[in-house]
């Protein structure tokens, strides 16, 4: 079953979501508990210490120890359980095909917010938390990184105080 979450550290994100008329996701923290359906995703991340990463073909980033968000869609086949439950594999062999995928190989996967739908939320998500991200000081946007199919400024953003 999944469950909403009520108190967290990253709690900020489905509050700040609400005022956008997003609905509420389901936390998660296991495989197990990712639906087939379609849907979007907030990874949270955790990076223990500053890091230099390089990131595909966006070039060498420079990030700080933090909690790390990064929003993406499961539409295809196998839907959330398949997309994010390949997040959740911390293979070192693992092909690395998407930006998520560099930051995911250096950081500690924490959990996900999941929203089950077969609209597509990840840019609505993404800007809010760029709106969100310009308001708020411990609340950063890291530039072009999971974004390069769309036109939003990123798909990543980072707290450092979420530490």
């Amino acid at each position: 079953m999944l469950e909403t979450a009520k108190v967290r550290k990253d709690a900020f994100i489905p509050k700040a979501l609400a005022l956008a008329d997003i609905p509420v996701p389901f936390w998660l923290t296991e495989p197990s508990q990712l639906p087939k359906a379609m849907g979007t995703y907030v990874l949270v991340m955790q990076l223990a210490e500053d890091k230099t990463i390089v990131i595909g073909k966006l070039g060498v980033f420079n990030l700080r120890a933090g909690r790390y968000y990064y929003v993406g869609s499961a539409m295809g086949a196998g839907g959330l359980a398949s997309r994010v439950g390949r997040h959740f594999r911390a293979d070192p062999d693992k092909k690395l095909r998407w930006h998520v995928d560099y930051l995911r190989a250096e950081m500690t996967l924490v959990g996900c917010w999941v929203w089950q739908s077969a609209t597509r939320l990840e840019c609505a998500i993404a800007q809010q938390l760029n709106e969100l991200a310009n308001d708020k000081e411990s609340l950063s946007c890291i530039a072009k990184v999971g974004s390069s199919d769309c036109r939003c400024p990123s798909h990543v953003f980072c707290s450092i105080d979420a530490i």
